[in-house]
Formats: C-alpha cells, sequence, structure tokens
C-alpha cells in the first residue's frame, strides 16, 4: 500500500514462497494485481483464478513488473529482477540477504526504486489489518 500497490491491473512479482512470500500473493489477489511467482521449491502449485494468474517460473521471461517483493533470505544478484522492473518500477525487500547486489545501470536508467522494511510502521500495520478485514484474507 505504500508504493500504491494496492491499484487494480497492476503487476508483482514475489520471489520466494515462504510465509511471507504466501502474504504477499493474498494481498496481491486481494489488491486486484497481476502476480508472478519465483520460487525453487518444486512443491509449489500452480494456482489459476479471476483475480489472480500465478505463475510458478524457474527462467526469466518476458515480462515487466511494477512491483517486485523479495522475501527470500538467500544472496542473490538482483539485475535480473531490476531488469523486469518498469520505468518507475519499486523493488521491495523484506526478506533478509546478507547483502544486496545490483549494479546501479539498473536502477538509474529507468529511473527504479529499491526499499525495504524489516517491519512496517503502526499506521502501515494498522491498514494491513483493516484491508485483511475488509478483504476477508485470511
Amino acid at each position: 500500500m505504500r508504493h500504491n500497490m494496492n491499484q487494480p491491473g497492476k503487476s508483482l512479482g514475489v520471489i520466494g514462497l515462504g510465509g511471507l512470500g504466501h502474504l504477499a500473493v493474498k494481498f496481491g489477489k486481494a489488491f486486484g494485481l497481476k502476480v508472478t511467482v519465483w520460487s525453487t521449491s518444486f512443491w509449489v502449485h500452480f494456482v489459476s483464478s479471476k483475480a489472480i494468474k500465478m505463475l510458478i517460473l524457474y527462467h526469466h521471461h518476458l515480462i515487466s513488473l511494477h512491483f517486485i517483493i523479495d522475501t527470500a533470505s538467500g544472496d542473490i544478484s538482483f539485475d535480473p529482477y531490476l531488469s523486469l522492473l518498469k520505468t518507475n518500477g519499486v523493488l521491495i525487500l523484506v526478506g533478509f540477504p546478507s547483502e544486496v547486489k545490483f549494479m546501479p545501470h539498473s536502477l538509474i536508467t529507468d529511473m527504479r526504486t529499491v526499499s525495504g522494511s524489516a517491519t512496517g510502521e503502526t499506521k502501515q500495520t494498522q491498514e494491513k489489518c483493516w484491508t485483511s478485514v475488509q478483504r476477508t484474507i485470511s
């Protein structure tokens, strides 16, 4: 919500489908976003409905996203993911990699942003709780 992620029709990529990734997918679905998930787990199932098209991608495909949320804690190069962001796209880090690696060019060329937070502020947490109740996210 902080980055205007609650606009139906926009696209969201989620890196990792553990606890945080699962919540990101649920909120994306509730907001009417088109959701793409990257996961290295083979046990993840394909889900399809009107509100969400969730793809488990093992290779990068030609897609363009408004937002990407990294919920994984592994050390990866973020350049391939940043290249998938649209102009003014946002990469949000909520996982805990030991270091964040990317080339400055990945941000500068299309005015992309990297943001992150271990926990949301009180107002943000209240908004998420209220949204969960309103949209029956459980």
